[in-house]
């Protein structure tokens, strides 16, 4: 999985609006060979979330933290970048799933669009500075 560089997210970041973090819920998981995973568990009023990358066909060690960190800690960008980009590849490649299911072109691209709006939702969470979320 290929992420922006340094200096390519600064260009990304430039006139990013706020917007609410993507929404977690306790139980949540996806996952998809070559793509990586995750998973959050409810931890009192805050979530813990485990997740695991693929880059260049390599598997990454078990990562795990906070959800409240992820969204506010300057230390965990690169995390957050990660995490964000997988999940919004899994929804993409998801909802790629879908549209090919279904015959109807028209009726394809609507039954995909929820998937493709939680990858940009995602992919946004993932590429925005710690604590430009609405909360």
């Amino acid at each position: 999985m290929k992420y922006p560089t340094a200096s390519e997210l600064v260009v990304l970041r430039a006139g990013l609006r706020k917007r609410k973090p993507p929404k977690l819920f306790d139980g949540m998981w996806c996952s998809e060979p070559g793509i990586g995973g995750m998973k959050a568990t409810g931890q009192g009023a805050d979530f813990s979330v485990e997740w695991v990358v693929f880059t260049n066909g390599v598997k990454s060690s078990l990562r795990q933290s906070l959800w409240s960190e992820l969204c506010n800690s300057e230390a965990l960008e690169l995390d957050r970048l990660a995490i964000g980009y997988m999940v919004a590849a899994v929804m993409e490649s998801q909802g790629q799933r879908v549209q090919d299911s279904i015959g109807h072109p028209t009726t394809a691209i609507k039954e995909a669009a929820p998937y493709r709006a939680e990858a940009a939702s995602w992919r946004h969470w993932g590429t925005v500075k710690a604590g430009h979320m609405l909360v």
